[in-house]
């Protein structure tokens, strides 16, 4: 079974996207991130890019034919998290890739992060 397991790692920033597929032991198969796609500046950060990511990622992790997946989503706005849900996560269970764990980082701080001056 282990050999059948792929770890997808999204990470969203400010200024880019990436995504990182490794196998079971960790070692990096794929990366790519939205700047290579093509968009630049500002387009980063739109639904367009964001789409165009998921969709690469779901081509690549088809391409491997693998059955089990193990997501990690990290920096992701909740907004946006429901989007990510409708396409990614649906896709991949119409495909019948078992997903098999899912987190999400969100590293927002919040009113109690700070510290007192």
């Amino acid at each position: 079974m282990n050999n059948q397991i792929l770890l997808v790692h999204f990470k969203f920033y400010k200024s880019n996207c990436y995504f990182i597929v490794s196998d079971y032991l960790g070692q990096v198969i794929i990366t790519k991130n939205v700047g290579n796609m093509g968009f630049r500046n500002i387009q980063k950060r739109g639904v367009e890019a964001l789409s165009s990511l998921l969709e690469t990622c779901l081509k690549e992790v088809l391409l491997l034919k693998k059955n089990y997946l193990f997501l990690q989503i990290e920096g992701l706005k909740s907004n946006l998290l429901k989007f990510f849900y409708k396409y990614f996560i649906r896709l991949v269970k119409k495909k019948d890739i078992i997903l098999v764990y899912l987190k999400v980082l969100n590293k927002i701080p919040h009113n109690g992060c700070r510290r007192k001056k």
